[in-house]
């Protein structure tokens, strides 16, 4: 007779968060003094543990947010500090404890959620697969161009924390993929464990916030590397200010590290070549309830199509079977039925799902299945700009 699954809970005691902290220090290694403040960042109440025979096994943290497809905002449930101990590997927990958390997202009112991988075939198991990209850029500072007047920037207060946050997610509604921020996405970008970043506020005419930049200095030998962790801006004159603050670091800085998607508007302003513009991490997208996600999210404007799945998900048994969606002018419909022409399981609808990959893509992937007129009113009805996000968690 084999042993029951292990079960996957809220955090519940004092003991319990111990027990988990051992887990999370045996797996990621670093400084066990960092992790109540890690703990704290999440929120108890966000942390799950793995319990099996009464002792805590392993766990993971839930990082409620959303998620922005095509201007509409998708609740969203991010996953990090996954965590099983070494002698419990291997023996099917982590693929329980997976399964078990997205039936729990779903139950929560999160129709998708993403994690970033340290490997791949536990998160596929349960259902993610790779939807998006998040880049960062990699430069001298002295190739940033001196700025021919003083930036108009200040150190933050607490009053800007409000005009920040707005600044940040006025972008972000904009861009296909991007986060809507929570406490722990922000806390992790303000103060990485166990230092802080310096925040620069950049203004108009008036005084009034128009972009930020949050950075951190790292010794290099005899200089100093500029780690930039979040930066926005509202205008062509506010850009050139993020871009003047760092063009100031290089008088002790050696190099600049930022967040920065190809395209970006800080690179227009290199006068030379000499940026890497460079794939950081490729995030991983699961839909936990298919007919809410399908609903939530943005739609191509102009475009008329119907796209019949017939969805396989293990996992959640309510997303399988047959989905009819149909697609007119930024609308969607979704309904149970339809032919199922389209044959594809719950992983490869996530890249679909984002606009990461093209149904001929997945299809000669050999990822899904169906004829090739229904192919194509899949990639035209899912048509959207290159998923990316510029925050890692």
């Amino acid at each position: 007779m084999s042993a029951p699954d292990p079960l996957l809970r809220p955090l519940a005691s004092d003991d319990d968060e111990r027990q988990f902290a051992d887990a999370a220090v045996r797996s990621f290694g670093g400084d066990r003094e960092l992790i109540p403040s890690w703990f704290a960042r999440a929120g108890r109440e966000n942390i799950r543990v793995l319990e099996r025979d009464g002792q805590v096994v392993g766990g993971l943290m839930e990082i409620p947010m959303g998620q922005f497809f095509l201007g509409k905002r998708v609740p969203m449930c991010g996953v990090a500090g996954v965590a099983i101990v070494p002698e419990h590997r291997g023996g099917g927990a982590g693929t329980a404890m997976m399964g078990q958390c997205v039936r729990a997202m779903r139950a929560g009112g999160f129709p998708i959620s993403v994690l970033y991988a340290s490997t791949f075939p536990l998160y596929r198991r349960a259902g993610w697969e790779h939807a998006g990209s998040l880049f960062e850029a990699r430069l001298p500072l002295r190739l940033l161009p001196r700025p021919s007047r003083p930036p108009r920037a200040r150190l933050e207060t607490a009053d800007d924390r409000d005009a920040i946050e707005a600044i940040y997610r006025a972008r972000a509604c904009r861009h296909h993929g991007w986060t809507d921020r929570g406490h722990y996405v922000w806390e992790r970008i303000r103060s990485p464990l166990a230092t802080q970043c310096e925040v620069l506020v950049v203004t108009d005419d008036q005084g009034t916030p128009s972009g930020y930049v949050m950075f951190m200095r790292d010794r290099s030998e005899d200089w100093l590397d500029v780690q930039v962790m979040d930066w926005c801006a509202t205008s062509p004159g506010a850009v050139r200010d993020v871009v003047s603050v760092l063009a100031n670091e290089a008088s002790m800085g050696a190099n600049l590290r930022i967040p920065c998607l190809p395209g970006d508007p800080l690179l227009a302003h290199l006068p030379e070549r000499g940026a890497a513009v460079q794939l950081r991490e490729c995030w991983m997208l699961r839909l936990n309830d298919v007919p809410a996600a399908l609903n939530a999210r943005g739609w191509p404007p102009g475009v008329r199509a119907e796209v019949n799945l017939d969805v396989e998900d293990p996992v959640v048994v309510e997303n399988a079977g047959r989905w009819c969606i149909t697609v007119e002018d930024g609308n969607v419909e979704v309904t149970a039925g339809g032919s199922g022409a389209i044959r594809i399981g719950v992983r490869a609808l996530a890249p679909l799902y984002s606009g990461h990959a093209t149904a001929e893509t997945l299809a000669l992937a050999g990822q899904l299945q169906g004829p090739a007129e229904d192919l194509a009113d899949a990639t035209r009805a899912f048509a959207a700009p290159s998923p990316t996000m510029v925050d890692f968690f």
